[in-house]
């Protein structure tokens, strides 16, 4: 039963930041202020939480991952904003490569048993 309220928020939260950047065309400050939510540790703190359940390791490894993650991430926006002139598929084509190595090299190396 656990799980079933773990995938109901996960997909609730998932609808309503879909369902606001969906009205980018008549307010733009929507997908800016689901920007901000995403990028501040908001789900961060979640996760943390769900993690710490189980023990103290548990969370300091979610947050060592997680920091990987976040760098990746970093990286790949200041990829993009100093890239955007040559284009939407350029940039998201850059950026689903950048995303395939990123996971490929974290795997193949099992960088998640660190």
């Amino acid at each position: 039963m656990y799980y079933l309220a773990e995938f109901i928020s996960g997909g609730l939260i998932t609808s309503i930041f879909s369902y606001a950047a969906s009205f980018y065309s008549y307010r733009p400050e929507y997908i800016k202020i689901i920007a901000f939510l995403w990028g501040i540790p908001l789900l961060y703190f979640y996760i943390l939480y769900t993690s710490w359940m189980q023990n103290e390791r548990a969370a300091v490894d979610v947050t060592r991952h997680g920091l990987y993650g976040v760098l990746c991430t970093l990286f790949a926006m200041l990829m993009t904003l100093y890239s955007h002139q040559y284009g939407k598929r350029v940039v998201i084509g850059v950026n689903v490569l950048f995303l395939c190595i990123v996971i490929s090299i974290y795997m193949f190396y099992e960088l998640y048993k660190w």
